[in-house]
C-alpha cells in the first residue's frame, strides 16, 4: 500500500515542528486578532504538535490524520500585533521573505492535505520535504533576531 519512510526523513520532518513557529502569521490575509489570541511560542507549540501528527499519520498511513494536521498549520492563528509590530521592527526590510515564507507553509501544508485526502504518500512525503526546507530556510534566516518575540505586552 505505502512506501516506508526513513527515519532520516522522519527526523527533518521533526524538526519542522520547531522550526514551524516563526512563520506564524505574520503573511497574508489572516483573520483579525481575537481576545486571547495566542503567543508567538503558543502558536509555535500547536504547530510542533501538529507536526507530529503528521509524522504520526505518516507512519501509520492514517491518512485523515494527517490532513486534519496539515490543514491545521495551514490555518495556524496570526501573531497577535504587539508581536507582530517586533517582528516588523527587527526584520525591517526583510519581513516581506519572512512573509513569504509564511505563505509556502501555508502552502505546502495544503498540498499535504490534498495529497492525503487523495491517500497519495509519496506526495505527503514529497510536499513536507518541501515544507522542511521552508521551516528550515526562516529558521536560519531570522530565528536569532526573533528570539525573545513572545514576551510582548497586549
Amino acid at each position: 500500500m505505502g512506501r516506508r519512510i526513513g527515519m532520516r526523513s522522519t527526523a527533518a520532518l521533526a524538526l519542522a515542528g520547531a522550526l514551524l513557529a516563526v512563520l506564524a502569521g505574520i503573511g497574508g490575509a489572516r483573520a483579525a486578532e481575537p481576545t486571547g489570541a495566542p503567543t508567538l511560542r503558543e502558536i509555535m507549540r500547536h504547530l510542533h504538535h501538529d507536526l507530529s501528527d503528521v509524522h504520526r499519520g505518516l507512519m501509520y498511513e492514517d491518512y485523515s490524520l494527517i490532513a486534519r494536521a496539515a490543514r491545521s498549520i495551514a490555518e495556524h492563528p496570526p501573531i497577535r500585533v504587539p508581536e507582530r509590530r517586533l517582528i516588523e521592527q527587527r526584520l525591517g526590510e526583510e519581513t516581506a521573505a519572512f512573509a513569504g515564507l509564511d505563505e509556502e507553509v501555508h502552502d505546502r501544508s495544503l498540498a499535504i492535505a490534498g495529497a492525503a485526502r487523495a491517500e497519495r504518500l509519496d506526495e505527503i512525503v514529497r510536499h513536507s520535504r518541501s515544507l522542511v526546507d521552508s521551516c528550515v530556510a526562516c529558521h536560519q534566516a531570522f530565528r536569532e533576531r526573533l528570539r525573545g518575540i513572545s514576551g510582548a505586552r497586549r
